[in-house]
């Protein structure tokens, strides 16, 4: 199975240093807009990964999971990113079984994730 991380402290889900990096590059107003389109972005499509897990329809999740896979690592969400990369490489190779158990604690390193990555955010404002 892939990395185990909700037993992790939420700091070691994100790569600060990635994102502290993009805050010096691009300021905290273009850093804050693209968090907020990750997020949109996950509100979007992770349920309908979640909903297409079970199915065969494996170009659709493959889909899902690139993109979702590519934005994660753009937020320094490193751990979940990988995540996604295992749900890619499963429905590539139409791996049902290894897709199913990917998926089944997605939701919560999901979480996590988006927990930590505003509590880094708070912590940039302060």
């Amino acid at each position: 199975m892939s990395d185990q991380t909700t037993n992790k402290p939420d700091s070691s889900l994100i790569d600060s240093t990635h994102l502290t990096a993009l805050l010096q590059i691009i300021g905290a107003d273009a850093l804050n807009a693209i968090k907020e389109t990750y997020i949109r972005d996950v509100q979007d499509k992770l349920p309908e990964l979640l909903k297409h897990a079970t199915t065969d329809n494996f170009t659709l999740i493959n889909e899902l999971s690139h993109s979702l896979k590519s934005a994660s690592a753009n937020m320094g969400l490193t751990i979940l990113s990988k995540r996604y990369a295992y749900i890619e490489h499963a429905s590539e190779n139409n791996q049902h079984e290894r897709l199913l158990e990917e998926v089944r604690s997605l939701q919560t390193l999901q979480d996590n994730s988006l927990t930590a990555l505003e509590d880094l955010f708070s912590e940039f404002k302060s």
